[in-house]
């Protein structure tokens, strides 16, 4: 059962520049980071780089239904994750470095 979160999706991705001749290197976890997800991985979960390793589930609709056939795309370096309309990726737990958070950054790219 997925557990109902008090926050945002906290994720971060590979940052880089498009450019054909740029070497792209995933971004590492550093002393602020909680949650690193490349979505560069293949499968049906989505892997956390992060210091804590709280991998993460494709949800879908208001129920948070997890979907088993996860679609995945060509990325800019290697595979990436598709997602639908009413889908969303959550840590498949709460994790207590969470839990009572007033303020986060999420950055993206």
């Amino acid at each position: 059962m997925i557990r109902t979160f008090q926050f945002s999706a906290i994720v971060l991705f590979s940052v880089a520049a498009i450019c054909p001749a740029q070497v792209f290197t995933p971004l590492e976890a550093d002393e602020h980071t909680l949650l690193l997800y490349h979505f560069d991985d293949e499968g049906e979960q989505i892997v956390d780089a992060g210091p804590l390793g709280l991998h993460g589930i494709v949800v879908e609709g208001e129920d948070r239904e997890r979907v088993s056939d996860v679609l995945r795309v060509e990325g800019v370096s290697g595979q990436a994750l598709s997602l639908g309309e009413r889908q969303a990726v959550l840590p498949a737990e709460t994790p207590d470095e969470l839990r009572g958070m007033e303020q986060l950054t999420v950055e993206l790219w």
